[in-house]
């Protein structure tokens, strides 16, 4: 298979057995190869390709009601920990956004 798909991390190339065109083609109207859910190559291009792109949900606020209290999971094989106080910082950083927008109009 060629090999004409990289995947550049901060630390590694990725270099990849399937073509762009190979996993284009794993994906049909009425089904998807199973090699898309099970091979570890294809969930690298996928966190590269994907994730690392966009917002993704880690949980509700509700999992930190209280100062002190903090949630750790992990997100794409990333360990994530959460705190209320990181909540907190962050809702102040949007007040004074939102406060700074509002000079302009």
């Amino acid at each position: 298979m060629p090999m004409d798909l990289k995947v550049f991390n901060c630390d590694k190339v990725i270099m990849s057995k399937y073509s762009s065109e190979q996993l284009r083609n794993m994906v049909r109207e009425d089904r998807v190869h199973r090699n898309m859910y099970i091979d570890p190559e294809v969930f690298e291009i996928e966190k590269e390709k994907i994730f690392k792109k966009v917002w993704l949900y880690v949980g509700h606020e509700s999992l930190i009601p209280n100062p002190g209290d903090y949630y750790c999971t992990t997100l794409v094989g990333q360990p994530v920990r959460i705190e209320p106080e990181c909540r907190q910082q962050r809702s102040r950083d949007l007040q004074s956004l939102w406060a700074s927008r509002r000079q302009w109009f």
